[in-house]
C-alpha cells in the first residue's frame, strides 16, 4: 500500500490516482481472502477488480447528487450484502465491494474523474 500511494503521488502526481490506489490496494490485501485452487482465486480476483470498477463508476455517479448518494448507497450495501447471503465468495469480499462504492460516493469529483479513478 505504501508502494502504491508513494508511486501514484510522487511518479504519476495526481492525488485522486494516489488516493484511490492506496484505498484499494489496501482492500485487496486486507479486507479479502479467498480460497481454494490458484485458478479459483484468480477468477474470484478478477471478478472483485471489474465489479469494484463498476461501484467506483456508480459511486461516482451517484454522489453527483446530495440526494442520490444515500440511496445508491443504501441499494449497493443490500446488495452486496444480499450477494453474500448466495455465495461465499463474495461474502469474503463484501467488505472490499462495500469500500469499492463509499469512496467514490464519499468523496466529491466530476464524471471526468472516473477514469483516474479507476486507474488507482
Amino acid at each position: 500500500m505504501p508502494a502504491m500511494l508513494a508511486l501514484s503521488e510522487k511518479v504519476i502526481g495526481n492525488a485522486t490516482v494516489a488516493t484511490f490506489a492506496a484505498f484499494g490496494s489496501l482492500a485487496m490485501l486486507l479486507f479479502v481472502a479467498f480460497g481454494g485452487t490458484m485458478r479459483e482465486r484468480l477468477q474470484a480476483q478478477i471478478a472483485l477488480i471489474l465489479t469494484g470498477a463498476v461501484f467506483i463508476c456508480l459511486g461516482t455517479l451517484a454522489g453527483q447528487a446530495v440526494w442520490l448518494a444515500p440511496i445508491g448507497m443504501f441499494a449497493a450495501g443490500f446488495a452486496v450484502l444480499f450477494a453474500g447471503v448466495v455465495s461465499s465468495v463474495l461474502a469474503g469480499a463484501s467488505t472490499a465491494l462495500l469500500l469499492g462504492f463509499i469512496l467514490p460516493v464519499t468523496l466529491p469529483g466530476p464524471v471526468s474523474s472516473i477514469p483516474a479513478r479507476l486507474s488507482g
